[in-house]
Protein backbone atom coordinates (compact mmCIF):
# COMPACT_ATOMS: atom_id res chain seq x y z
CA UNK A 1 0.00 0.00 0.00
CA UNK A 2 2.97 2.65 0.80
CA UNK A 3 4.76 1.82 -2.07
CA UNK A 4 1.40 2.58 -4.42
CA UNK A 5 0.74 5.21 -2.83
CA UNK A 6 3.86 6.85 -2.68
CA UNK A 7 4.52 6.40 -6.82
CA UNK A 8 0.92 7.93 -6.64
CA UNK A 9 1.27 11.03 -4.95
CA UNK A 10 5.67 11.58 -5.51
CA UNK A 11 7.11 14.87 -4.35
CA UNK A 12 3.93 15.64 -2.11
CA UNK A 13 4.73 16.00 1.30
CA UNK A 14 4.06 13.05 3.91
CA UNK A 15 5.62 14.03 7.18
CA UNK A 16 6.68 17.03 8.92
CA UNK A 17 9.37 16.98 11.13
CA UNK A 18 10.98 19.35 13.42
CA UNK A 19 14.71 20.01 12.92
CA UNK A 20 16.45 22.90 15.30
CA UNK A 21 13.36 26.06 15.39
CA UNK A 22 12.40 24.99 11.95
CA UNK A 23 9.89 22.19 10.30
CA UNK A 24 11.06 20.36 7.58
CA UNK A 25 9.34 18.26 4.81
CA UNK A 26 9.65 14.42 4.03
CA UNK A 27 7.76 13.77 0.77
CA UNK A 28 6.60 10.21 -0.38
CA UNK A 29 9.32 10.32 -2.86
CA UNK A 30 12.16 10.74 -0.01
CA UNK A 31 10.02 8.15 2.39
CA UNK A 32 10.18 5.37 0.04
CA UNK A 33 14.09 6.11 -0.91
CA UNK A 34 14.51 5.68 2.93
CA UNK A 35 12.37 2.83 3.41
CA UNK A 36 14.41 1.09 0.80
CA UNK A 37 17.92 2.42 1.93
CA UNK A 38 17.15 0.48 5.41
CA UNK A 39 15.62 -2.24 4.14
CA UNK A 40 18.46 -3.02 2.00
CA UNK A 41 20.83 -2.30 5.20
CA UNK A 42 18.92 -4.49 7.46
CA UNK A 43 19.52 -7.18 4.48
CA UNK A 44 23.28 -6.61 4.28
CA UNK A 45 22.92 -7.08 8.08
CA UNK A 46 21.89 -10.82 7.46
CA UNK A 47 18.22 -10.32 8.58
CA UNK A 48 16.09 -12.55 6.91
CA UNK A 49 12.38 -12.76 6.14
CA UNK A 50 10.51 -13.52 9.26
CA UNK A 51 12.96 -12.30 11.55
CA UNK A 52 11.89 -9.92 14.27
CA UNK A 53 13.39 -7.02 14.70
CA UNK A 54 13.51 -4.62 17.24
CA UNK A 55 12.61 -0.73 17.42
CA UNK A 56 13.28 1.25 20.72
CA UNK A 57 12.85 5.10 19.90
CA UNK A 58 10.55 7.85 21.05
CA UNK A 59 8.70 9.85 18.45
CA UNK A 60 10.77 10.73 15.05
CA UNK A 61 11.12 10.69 11.57
CA UNK A 62 13.41 7.80 11.55
CA UNK A 63 11.35 5.56 14.02
CA UNK A 64 8.77 5.62 10.28
CA UNK A 65 11.14 4.84 7.45
CA UNK A 66 13.28 1.98 10.12
CA UNK A 67 9.53 0.65 10.61
CA UNK A 68 8.54 0.60 7.14
CA UNK A 69 11.89 -0.57 6.00
CA UNK A 70 11.78 -3.53 8.10
CA UNK A 71 8.39 -4.48 6.75
CA UNK A 72 9.91 -4.12 3.19
CA UNK A 73 12.96 -6.39 4.45
CA UNK A 74 10.17 -9.11 5.36
CA UNK A 75 10.87 -8.77 8.64
CA UNK A 76 8.66 -7.95 11.57
CA UNK A 77 8.38 -5.04 13.82
CA UNK A 78 8.91 -5.19 17.81
CA UNK A 79 8.25 -1.81 19.07
CA UNK A 80 9.72 -0.95 21.91
CA UNK A 81 8.70 2.08 24.71
CA UNK A 82 11.83 4.74 25.11
CA UNK A 83 11.20 4.48 28.97
CA UNK A 84 11.36 0.86 29.23
CA UNK A 85 13.91 -0.36 31.67
CA UNK A 86 16.51 -2.48 30.04
CA UNK A 87 15.56 -5.54 32.09
CA UNK A 88 11.77 -5.99 30.65
CA UNK A 89 13.66 -4.42 26.83
CA UNK A 90 15.73 -7.10 27.09
CA UNK A 91 12.65 -9.87 28.15
CA UNK A 92 10.58 -8.58 25.21
CA UNK A 93 14.06 -9.42 22.58
CA UNK A 94 14.52 -12.46 24.25
CA UNK A 95 10.76 -13.25 23.81
CA UNK A 96 10.38 -11.87 20.37
CA UNK A 97 13.93 -13.89 19.45
CA UNK A 98 14.82 -10.98 18.07
CA UNK A 99 18.49 -11.02 15.53
CA UNK A 100 18.68 -7.08 15.52
CA UNK A 101 17.96 -3.78 17.37
CA UNK A 102 17.66 -0.22 16.12
CA UNK A 103 17.87 2.35 18.82
CA UNK A 104 16.97 5.90 18.59
CA UNK A 105 20.95 6.72 20.40
CA UNK A 106 23.45 5.49 22.21
CA UNK A 107 21.86 5.57 25.84
CA UNK A 108 18.96 4.07 24.53
CA UNK A 109 21.40 1.22 22.71
CA UNK A 110 22.58 0.24 26.28
CA UNK A 111 19.74 -1.19 27.12
CA UNK A 112 20.21 -4.01 24.96
CA UNK A 113 22.13 -6.81 25.41
CA UNK A 114 23.76 -8.38 22.24
CA UNK A 115 22.78 -11.91 23.25
CA UNK A 116 21.14 -15.04 22.27
CA UNK A 117 19.61 -14.48 18.62
CA UNK A 118 20.24 -10.81 18.99
CA UNK A 119 23.40 -10.28 16.74
CA UNK A 120 23.29 -6.53 16.62
CA UNK A 121 22.33 -3.07 17.68
CA UNK A 122 22.03 -0.21 15.65
CA UNK A 123 21.40 3.80 16.32
CA UNK A 124 19.74 5.94 14.54
CA UNK A 125 21.53 8.56 14.97
CA UNK A 126 24.84 7.16 14.21
CA UNK A 127 24.25 4.26 11.88
CA UNK A 128 20.93 5.24 10.38
CA UNK A 129 22.52 8.31 8.39
CA UNK A 130 25.10 6.09 6.55
CA UNK A 131 22.21 3.53 5.58
CA UNK A 132 20.31 6.07 4.16
CA UNK A 133 23.66 7.56 2.11
CA UNK A 134 24.51 4.53 0.48
CA UNK A 135 20.50 3.76 -0.76
CA UNK A 136 18.89 1.00 -1.83
CA UNK A 137 21.83 -1.30 -2.39
CA UNK A 138 19.90 -4.34 -2.47
CA UNK A 139 16.93 -2.92 -4.39
CA UNK A 140 16.36 -6.30 -5.97
CA UNK A 141 16.30 -8.83 -3.07
CA UNK A 142 13.91 -5.97 -1.17
CA UNK A 143 11.95 -6.44 -4.37
CA UNK A 144 11.51 -10.18 -4.10
CA UNK A 145 10.71 -9.97 -0.50
CA UNK A 146 7.89 -7.49 -0.86
CA UNK A 147 6.36 -9.79 -3.28
CA UNK A 148 6.69 -12.90 -1.35
CA UNK A 149 4.53 -10.72 1.77
CA UNK A 150 1.04 -12.20 2.02
CA UNK A 151 -1.58 -10.49 3.85
CA UNK A 152 -1.66 -12.53 6.51
CA UNK A 153 2.19 -12.60 7.20
CA UNK A 154 3.08 -11.47 10.46
CA UNK A 155 3.93 -7.56 10.30
CA UNK A 156 4.52 -6.92 14.28
CA UNK A 157 4.45 -7.70 17.32
CA UNK A 158 3.44 -5.07 19.80
CA UNK A 159 3.98 -6.08 23.76
CA UNK A 160 1.17 -5.02 26.30
CA UNK A 161 1.66 -5.94 29.61
CA UNK A 162 -2.07 -6.52 29.97
CA UNK A 163 -3.69 -7.22 33.68
CA UNK A 164 -0.86 -9.26 34.67
CA UNK A 165 2.23 -6.90 34.47
CA UNK A 166 4.14 -9.17 32.43
CA UNK A 167 4.66 -8.11 28.88
CA UNK A 168 2.73 -9.93 26.13
CA UNK A 169 3.12 -10.21 22.90
CA UNK A 170 0.49 -9.15 20.72
CA UNK A 171 0.55 -10.68 17.06
CA UNK A 172 -0.50 -8.26 14.03
CA UNK A 173 -0.38 -9.38 10.36
CA UNK A 174 -0.14 -7.23 7.65
CA UNK A 175 -4.26 -7.62 6.80
CA UNK A 176 -4.95 -6.46 10.32
CA UNK A 177 -2.80 -2.85 9.83
CA UNK A 178 -3.92 -2.14 6.16
CA UNK A 179 -7.45 -3.06 7.25
CA UNK A 180 -8.61 -1.56 10.46
CA UNK A 181 -7.28 1.69 8.61
CA UNK A 182 -8.58 1.37 5.59
CA UNK A 183 -11.85 0.70 8.07
CA UNK A 184 -11.39 4.19 9.81
CA UNK A 185 -11.04 5.93 6.67
CA UNK A 186 -14.65 4.21 5.51
CA UNK A 187 -16.32 6.21 8.58
CA UNK A 188 -14.62 9.31 9.49
CA UNK A 189 -14.45 11.81 6.14
CA UNK A 190 -11.32 11.83 5.56
CA UNK A 191 -9.07 12.43 2.41
CA UNK A 192 -5.84 14.19 1.08
CA UNK A 193 -6.67 17.14 2.14
CA UNK A 194 -6.69 16.75 5.71
CA UNK A 195 -3.55 17.14 8.13
CA UNK A 196 -3.06 15.78 11.45
CA UNK A 197 -0.60 16.73 14.63
CA UNK A 198 0.82 13.51 15.83
CA UNK A 199 2.01 12.84 19.21
CA UNK A 200 0.99 9.55 20.94
CA UNK A 201 3.20 6.66 20.85
CA UNK A 202 4.24 4.76 17.84
CA UNK A 203 5.24 1.63 20.32
CA UNK A 204 1.63 1.60 20.87
CA UNK A 205 -0.96 0.80 18.38
CA UNK A 206 -3.15 3.73 18.66
CA UNK A 207 -0.77 6.23 17.68
CA UNK A 208 1.13 3.76 15.22
CA UNK A 209 -1.96 2.68 13.46
CA UNK A 210 -4.59 6.10 13.57
CA UNK A 211 -1.76 8.82 12.90
CA UNK A 212 0.67 7.18 10.46
CA UNK A 213 -0.90 3.82 8.40
CA UNK A 214 -4.60 5.47 8.48
CA UNK A 215 -2.27 8.48 7.30
CA UNK A 216 -0.95 6.55 4.32
CA UNK A 217 -4.41 5.27 3.25
CA UNK A 218 -6.19 8.87 2.88
CA UNK A 219 -2.87 10.45 1.74
CA UNK A 220 -2.93 13.18 3.90
CA UNK A 221 0.32 15.18 5.95
CA UNK A 222 1.44 14.24 9.29
CA UNK A 223 3.06 16.68 11.70
CA UNK A 224 5.32 14.68 14.36
CA UNK A 225 4.95 16.32 17.48
CA UNK A 226 7.43 17.13 19.89
CA UNK A 227 5.73 16.17 22.68
CA UNK A 228 2.94 16.51 25.35
CA UNK A 229 4.34 19.81 26.74
CA UNK A 230 4.41 21.10 23.19
CA UNK A 231 0.85 19.99 21.59
CA UNK A 232 -0.57 23.87 22.35
CA UNK A 233 2.40 25.64 20.70
CA UNK A 234 1.93 22.88 17.76
CA UNK A 235 -1.73 23.35 17.57
CA UNK A 236 -1.32 26.99 16.45
CA UNK A 237 1.54 26.28 13.78
CA UNK A 238 0.27 23.55 12.12
CA UNK A 239 -3.45 24.36 12.78
CA UNK A 240 -4.51 20.56 12.38
CA UNK A 241 -8.09 19.47 10.48
CA UNK A 242 -8.16 16.27 12.43
CA UNK A 243 -6.38 14.63 15.66
CA UNK A 244 -6.01 11.54 17.56
CA UNK A 245 -5.68 11.83 21.32
CA UNK A 246 -6.37 10.72 24.82
CA UNK A 247 -9.05 12.06 27.41
CA UNK A 248 -6.13 13.68 29.62
CA UNK A 249 -5.12 15.90 27.19
CA UNK A 250 -8.83 17.38 26.40
CA UNK A 251 -9.35 17.40 30.19
CA UNK A 252 -6.25 19.80 29.94
CA UNK A 253 -7.53 22.23 27.89
CA UNK A 254 -10.45 22.29 29.12
CA UNK A 255 -9.29 22.74 32.48
CA UNK A 256 -7.56 25.49 31.21
CA UNK A 257 -10.46 27.35 29.47
CA UNK A 258 -12.32 27.17 32.87
CA UNK A 259 -9.51 28.26 34.43
CA UNK A 260 -9.54 30.92 32.65
CA UNK A 261 -13.07 32.04 32.41
CA UNK A 262 -12.71 32.24 36.35
CA UNK A 263 -10.27 35.00 36.08
CA UNK A 264 -12.99 36.81 34.02
CA UNK A 265 -15.41 39.42 34.89
CA UNK A 266 -18.91 38.68 35.39
CA UNK A 267 -19.82 39.91 32.59
CA UNK A 268 -18.03 38.25 30.48
CA UNK A 269 -17.76 34.69 32.43
CA UNK A 270 -22.27 35.41 32.02
CA UNK A 271 -21.73 35.31 28.11
CA UNK A 272 -19.37 32.81 28.08
CA UNK A 273 -21.78 30.63 30.06
CA UNK A 274 -24.56 31.59 28.13
CA UNK A 275 -22.51 30.64 25.00
CA UNK A 276 -21.67 27.29 25.90
CA UNK A 277 -25.48 26.83 26.83
CA UNK A 278 -26.28 27.89 23.50
CA UNK A 279 -23.87 24.97 22.01
CA UNK A 280 -24.77 22.46 23.71
CA UNK A 281 -28.50 23.10 23.25
CA UNK A 282 -27.47 23.37 19.23
CA UNK A 283 -24.94 19.78 19.05
CA UNK A 284 -28.19 17.81 21.15
CA UNK A 285 -30.43 19.03 18.28
CA UNK A 286 -30.81 16.97 15.11
CA UNK A 287 -32.51 19.78 13.06
CA UNK A 288 -32.40 23.27 15.11
CA UNK A 289 -34.83 25.87 14.42
CA UNK A 290 -34.43 29.32 13.09
CA UNK A 291 -33.97 30.76 16.64
CA UNK A 292 -31.86 28.36 18.15
CA UNK A 293 -29.45 28.64 14.79
CA UNK A 294 -29.27 32.32 14.88
CA UNK A 295 -28.13 32.03 18.10
CA UNK A 296 -25.48 30.02 17.47
CA UNK A 297 -24.24 32.20 15.34
CA UNK A 298 -24.28 35.16 17.44
CA UNK A 299 -22.29 32.72 20.14
CA UNK A 300 -20.11 31.72 17.70
CA UNK A 301 -18.94 35.49 16.78
CA UNK A 302 -19.26 36.41 20.93
CA UNK A 303 -17.05 33.30 21.94
CA UNK A 304 -17.07 30.11 20.44
CA UNK A 305 -14.67 30.75 17.09
CA UNK A 306 -12.26 32.86 19.10
CA UNK A 307 -12.14 30.13 21.62
CA UNK A 308 -11.76 27.11 18.91
CA UNK A 309 -8.97 29.06 17.36
CA UNK A 310 -7.40 29.51 20.28
CA UNK A 311 -7.24 25.84 21.64
CA UNK A 312 -6.95 24.14 18.00
CA UNK A 313 -5.81 26.69 15.67
CA UNK A 314 -9.08 26.98 13.98
CA UNK A 315 -9.25 24.30 11.14
CA UNK A 316 -10.14 21.11 13.72
CA UNK A 317 -12.69 19.40 11.95
CA UNK A 318 -12.92 16.81 14.91
CA UNK A 319 -10.66 14.93 17.72
CA UNK A 320 -10.78 11.31 18.34
CA UNK A 321 -10.07 10.10 21.70
CA UNK A 322 -9.55 6.83 23.23
CA UNK A 323 -7.34 4.89 25.86
CA UNK A 324 -9.38 5.78 28.62
CA UNK A 325 -13.19 6.70 29.59
CA UNK A 326 -13.61 10.60 28.47
CA UNK A 327 -15.98 12.52 30.68
CA UNK A 328 -19.44 13.51 30.07
CA UNK A 329 -18.63 16.94 30.67
CA UNK A 330 -15.67 16.80 28.57
CA UNK A 331 -17.37 15.78 25.94
CA UNK A 332 -20.62 17.62 26.16
CA UNK A 333 -18.20 20.90 26.53
CA UNK A 334 -15.97 20.48 23.03
CA UNK A 335 -19.04 19.29 20.93
CA UNK A 336 -20.64 22.54 22.46
CA UNK A 337 -17.88 24.76 21.16
CA UNK A 338 -17.90 23.24 17.92
CA UNK A 339 -15.08 20.66 18.23
CA UNK A 340 -16.71 17.32 18.33
CA UNK A 341 -14.55 14.54 20.01
CA UNK A 342 -15.52 11.29 18.59
CA UNK A 343 -15.00 8.43 21.04
CA UNK A 344 -13.57 5.36 20.12
CA UNK A 345 -12.91 1.73 21.61
CA UNK A 346 -10.36 -0.78 20.92
CA UNK A 347 -7.44 -3.51 21.90
CA UNK A 348 -3.74 -4.17 20.81
CA UNK A 349 -5.27 -7.21 20.07
CA UNK A 350 -7.52 -5.98 17.52
CA UNK A 351 -5.37 -3.54 15.56
CA UNK A 352 -6.59 -0.16 17.87
CA UNK A 353 -9.67 0.90 17.22
CA UNK A 354 -12.96 -0.95 15.75
CA UNK A 355 -15.34 0.77 16.62
CA UNK A 356 -16.18 4.74 17.32
CA UNK A 357 -18.49 7.44 17.12
CA UNK A 358 -18.60 9.57 13.64
CA UNK A 359 -19.45 12.96 12.99
CA UNK A 360 -23.34 11.36 11.34
CA UNK A 361 -23.95 8.80 13.48
CA UNK A 362 -22.98 10.17 17.81
CA UNK A 363 -24.22 9.18 20.75
CA UNK A 364 -22.51 11.07 24.05
CA UNK A 365 -20.85 8.51 26.56
CA UNK A 366 -20.70 5.69 23.96
CA UNK A 367 -18.22 4.66 21.65
CA UNK A 368 -20.15 4.60 18.38
CA UNK A 369 -20.63 1.55 16.35
CA UNK A 370 -18.50 -1.11 14.78
CA UNK A 371 -16.30 -0.34 11.47
CA UNK A 372 -17.36 -2.02 8.30
CA UNK A 373 -16.25 -5.56 8.48
CA UNK A 374 -16.81 -5.73 12.45
CA UNK A 375 -19.12 -7.53 13.85
CA UNK A 376 -19.75 -7.62 17.86
CA UNK A 377 -20.58 -10.43 19.72
CA UNK A 378 -21.67 -11.23 23.22
CA UNK A 379 -21.07 -14.74 24.57
CA UNK A 380 -24.25 -17.04 24.90
CA UNK A 381 -25.28 -19.98 27.00
CA UNK A 382 -21.69 -21.60 26.66
CA UNK A 383 -20.09 -18.73 28.62
CA UNK A 384 -22.66 -19.84 31.90
CA UNK A 385 -20.83 -23.39 31.70
CA UNK A 386 -17.25 -21.65 31.33
CA UNK A 387 -18.46 -19.09 34.31
CA UNK A 388 -19.23 -21.83 36.59
CA UNK A 389 -15.58 -23.84 35.72
CA UNK A 390 -13.79 -20.57 36.27
CA UNK A 391 -13.34 -21.11 39.79
CA UNK A 392 -12.14 -24.54 39.28
CA UNK A 393 -8.84 -24.44 37.36
CA UNK A 394 -6.04 -21.67 36.02
CA UNK A 395 -4.81 -21.78 32.53
CA UNK A 396 -1.38 -22.47 31.47
CA UNK A 397 -0.89 -21.49 27.75
CA UNK A 398 -1.34 -19.61 24.50
CA UNK A 399 -4.38 -16.93 23.88
CA UNK A 400 -5.07 -17.24 20.53
CA UNK A 401 -7.52 -15.89 17.89
CA UNK A 402 -8.15 -16.47 14.07
CA UNK A 403 -7.81 -13.14 12.82
CA UNK A 404 -8.35 -9.57 14.77
CA UNK A 405 -5.18 -10.25 16.10
CA UNK A 406 -2.90 -13.86 15.02
CA UNK A 407 -3.05 -14.30 18.97
CA UNK A 408 -0.12 -13.61 21.42
CA UNK A 409 3.34 -14.90 21.14
CA UNK A 410 4.51 -17.05 21.87
CA UNK A 411 3.95 -18.26 25.20
CA UNK A 412 1.49 -16.31 28.03
CA UNK A 413 1.51 -17.38 31.17
CA UNK A 414 -2.17 -17.45 33.19
CA UNK A 415 -0.65 -18.83 36.58
CA UNK A 416 -0.33 -16.58 39.82
CA UNK A 417 -3.79 -17.04 41.34
CA UNK A 418 -5.82 -15.12 38.78
CA UNK A 419 -9.33 -16.43 37.06
CA UNK A 420 -9.69 -17.69 33.60
CA UNK A 421 -12.42 -17.94 31.71
CA UNK A 422 -13.37 -19.76 28.02
CA UNK A 423 -15.46 -17.03 25.89
CA UNK A 424 -17.78 -18.35 22.95
CA UNK A 425 -19.12 -15.87 20.85
CA UNK A 426 -22.46 -15.86 19.16
CA UNK A 427 -23.41 -13.21 16.44
CA UNK A 428 -26.25 -10.42 17.34
CA UNK A 429 -27.24 -7.79 15.70
CA UNK A 430 -26.10 -4.35 15.50
CA UNK A 431 -29.19 -2.68 15.97
CA UNK A 432 -29.51 -4.37 19.50
CA UNK A 433 -25.78 -3.61 20.61
CA UNK A 434 -26.82 -0.27 19.71
CA UNK A 435 -30.33 0.65 21.12
CA UNK A 436 -28.68 -1.33 24.58
CA UNK A 437 -25.63 1.30 24.29
CA UNK A 438 -23.57 -1.79 24.46
CA UNK A 439 -19.84 -0.73 25.26
CA UNK A 440 -20.73 2.05 27.36
CA UNK A 441 -17.46 4.04 28.59
CA UNK A 442 -17.10 1.36 31.19
CA UNK A 443 -15.31 -0.51 28.55
CA UNK A 444 -12.36 1.34 28.81
CA UNK A 445 -11.84 0.05 33.05
CA UNK A 446 -12.23 -3.55 31.38
CA UNK A 447 -12.08 -6.21 28.45
CA UNK A 448 -14.97 -8.16 29.82
CA UNK A 449 -17.68 -6.58 31.67
CA UNK A 450 -20.35 -8.27 33.29
CA UNK A 451 -23.91 -7.88 32.66
CA UNK A 452 -27.23 -9.07 35.58
CA UNK A 453 -24.46 -11.58 36.39
CA UNK A 454 -23.28 -12.77 32.96
CA UNK A 455 -20.07 -11.70 31.08
CA UNK A 456 -19.38 -9.02 28.15
CA UNK A 457 -16.88 -9.74 25.87
CA UNK A 458 -16.45 -9.06 21.91
CA UNK A 459 -15.39 -10.95 19.47
CA UNK A 460 -14.25 -9.44 15.97
CA UNK A 461 -15.32 -10.44 12.39
CA UNK A 462 -12.70 -8.84 9.69
CA UNK A 463 -13.20 -9.41 6.23
CA UNK A 464 -15.24 -12.03 7.37
CA UNK A 465 -12.50 -13.88 9.65
CA UNK A 466 -14.30 -15.01 13.02
CA UNK A 467 -12.29 -14.41 16.09
CA UNK A 468 -12.83 -16.41 19.54
CA UNK A 469 -10.23 -15.18 21.92
CA UNK A 470 -10.27 -18.05 24.10
CA UNK A 471 -8.72 -18.29 27.66
CA UNK A 472 -9.44 -14.38 28.34
CA UNK A 473 -7.65 -13.70 31.48
CA UNK A 474 -9.74 -11.34 33.61
CA UNK A 475 -10.64 -11.46 37.57
CA UNK A 476 -14.43 -10.97 36.54
CA UNK A 477 -15.21 -10.34 40.22
CA UNK A 478 -13.70 -6.90 40.51
CA UNK A 479 -15.42 -5.98 37.49
CA UNK A 480 -18.88 -3.38 37.57
CA UNK A 481 -22.17 -4.27 36.06
CA UNK A 482 -23.33 -2.04 33.09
Amino acid sequence: MFFRHAARYGARALIHYRDGDAWQVESWDAMRGHVLAVASALIESGVKSGDSVILLSENRLEWLYCDFGIQAAGAITVPIYPNTPPEVANTIAADSRAVMAIASNASMAAKITVAGPLRAVAVMDRDVPGWIEKGAAQLAEVSSRLSRIRPDDLCTIVYTAGTTGVPKGVELAHRNLVDVSRAAVKVHPITDEDRSLSWLPYAHVYGRINEIFVGLVYGGQTWISRGADHLAEELQEVKPTVMCSVPRVYEKMYAAVMARVQEAGAARRAIFDWAVRIGTRFSRTASPGPILSAQRRLADRLVLASLRNRLTGGRLRFFVSGGAGLAREIEEFFWAIGIPILNGWGLTETSSGVCSNTLYEHRFLTVGKPFPGVDLKIADEYFREAHERRLKRDVDGPLRATSGSAGFFPNVSFSGGMRSTIVVCISIPLSILTSLAILNLLHQTTNVMTLGGLALAVGILVDDATVEIENIHRNLGQRKPL
